[in-house]
C-alpha cells in the first residue's frame, strides 16, 4: 500500500515549485504594472502636450482678438484724422500756390513757397497712407510664387542694403510655394518688414530670408531674421499696435498694415526678438493647390 504522506524530498520539491510559481506570478504582475505605468506616462505626456497647445492657442487667439479690437478703434480714429488733415492740407496748398504766383523766379520767397509745397506733398502722402490703413481695399487674389514677391521686395531695397552694409542671405525652399495673394499688398508687407530690419542694422549686419514648406499644414513659411538692435521686451507686445513705432518721425503703421494684410490672406505673423541680438519674424500663408 502506497504511503499517502509525502516524503521530505517531495515536500522540498513542492516548496520549490510553489516558490517558483509565486516568483513567476510576481514577475508577471510586475511586467503588467510596468506596462501599465508606461502607458499611463505616455497618456500623461500626450495630455500635457494637448493642454499646452490649447493654452498657447487660447493666448494666441486672445492676443489676436486684442489686436483686432485695437485695429478697429484705430481705423475709426485714423479715418477721421486723415480726412481733417487732407482738408487742411488742401487749403494750405491752394494758399501757398496763390502766394507763389505773386513772386517771380528770382525772388527768395518763391524758393520758400516751393519748399513749403514740398513739405505739404509729404504730409499729403502720409494722410493717404492713413486713409489706406483706415479703409483697406479688398485683395485681388491671384496665384504667385512667394519667392518672386520676396525677390521683388529685396530688389527694391538692394541699394539700401549696400549703403547700410547689410549682407542678404537667401535660403529658399526647393518647392515653388504658390500662394493666392494680392501681389502689391504682399509686396508691401515684405517691404515694411525688411525696411524695419534694415533700420535696426544701421551699423551693418546680416539679413536672412528663409522659406519653408510646412507639409502637414500645407502652408508656406517665410522667416525674416536680422542681427539688429532687437526690440525691448516691453515693446514686443505693442509692435502691431497702430501708431506705435520705435523710429523717429514715423507714423507707426508699417507692422499694423502688414498684420491686417496677412489676416486678409488667411495667414499668420509672429515676432521673436531679443534686445541687442536681433529680431526674427515668422509669416505663414496657405499654399494654393
Amino acid at each position: 500500500m502506497r504511503n499517502k504522506n509525502p516524503s521530505r524530498d517531495e515536500k522540498k520539491t513542492q516548496k520549490k515549485s510553489s516558490k517558483y510559481e509565486r516568483e513567476y506570478e510576481l514577475e508577471r504582475k510586475l511586467r503588467h504594472k510596468n506596462k501599465e505605468l508606461k502607458r499611463l506616462k505616455k497618456e500623461t505626456r500626450e495630455l500635457l502636450s494637448e493642454l499646452d497647445k490649447a493654452y498657447k492657442g487660447i493666448r494666441k487667439s486672445q492676443g489676436e482678438k486684442i489686436i483686432d479690437e485695437r485695429l478697429n478703434l484705430a481705423s475709426e480714429f485714423t479715418a477721421e484724422l486723415a480726412d481733417r488733415l487732407k482738408n487742411s492740407l488742401n487749403v494750405m496748398s491752394l494758399s501757398v500756390q496763390y502766394l507763389s504766383e505773386k513772386f517771380n523766379d528770382e525772388n527768395e520767397k518763391k524758393e520758400l513757397t516751393e519748399k513749403i509745397m514740398e513739405k505739404i506733398g509729404i504730409l499729403n502722402n502720409m494722410a493717404m497712407g492713413l486713409l489706406n490703413f483706415a479703409k483697406p481695399h479688398k485683395p485681388e487674389l491671384k496665384t504667385y510664387s512667394v519667392h518672386k514677391v520676396l525677390d521683388n521686395a529685396l530688389n527694391l531695397l538692394k541699394f539700401q542694403c549696400i549703403e547700410e552694409k547689410v549682407e542678404v542671405v537667401k535660403d529658399y525652399s526647393s518647392k515653388i510655394l504658390p500662394v493666392k495673394m494680392d501681389m502689391e499688398m504682399m509686396e508691401q508687407v515684405f517691404l515694411n518688414i525688411l525696411d524695419n530690419s534694415l533700420w535696426a542694422m544701421k551699423g551693418g549686419g546680416t539679413l536672412s530670408v528663409t522659406t519653408r514648406f510646412l507639409s502637414p499644414q500645407k502652408r508656406a513659411q517665410i522667416i525674416i531674421k536680422d542681427t539688429g538692435v532687437g526690440i525691448p521686451q516691453g515693446n514686443l507686445q505693442k509692435i502691431f499696435d497702430p501708431l506705435f513705432s520705435n523710429k523717429r518721425n514715423a507714423v507707426g503703421l508699417g507692422l499694423s498694415v502688414a498684420y491686417r494684410i496677412i489676416q486678409q490672406h488667411k495667414g499668420s505673423i509672429e515676432v521673436q526678438s531679443q534686445e541687442g541680438k536681433g529680431t526674427t519674424i515668422f509669416i505663414e500663408l496657405p499654399v494654393a493647390r
